[in-house]
C-alpha cells in the first residue's frame, strides 16, 4: 500500500475510515505497535485509545511482554 494512502492531508482519517466497521479491531505497525482502535474496539474492551495506541499488540492482545 503506498504510503501516502494514510497521509494525514487527504479528507478521510485513518480514524473516521476503521470507525465504520462494526466488528472491533486495533491496527498495528511493522514495529508490532498499536496505531489505532476502532469504536467497536473501544465499546467491547472498554478501553480508551490512550490506553492501546503506542503500546506493543502482544501486551494488549495478549497480555505478554514478548511476541
Amino acid at each position: 500500500m503506498p504510503a501516502n494512502l494514510l497521509d494525514v492531508n487527504h479528507n478521510i482519517s485513518l480514524q473516521s475510515l476503521i470507525d465504520t466497521d462494526e466488528r472491533p479491531f486495533v491496527v498495528i505497525d511493522r514495529h508490532l505497535r498499536v496505531v489505532a482502535v476502532n469504536k467497536a474496539y473501544q465499546q467491547v474492551y472498554g478501553l480508551e485509545p490512550g490506553q492501546v495506541v503506542d503500546r506493543p499488540c502482544y501486551q494488549v492482545s495478549h497480555h505478554i511482554d514478548k511476541p
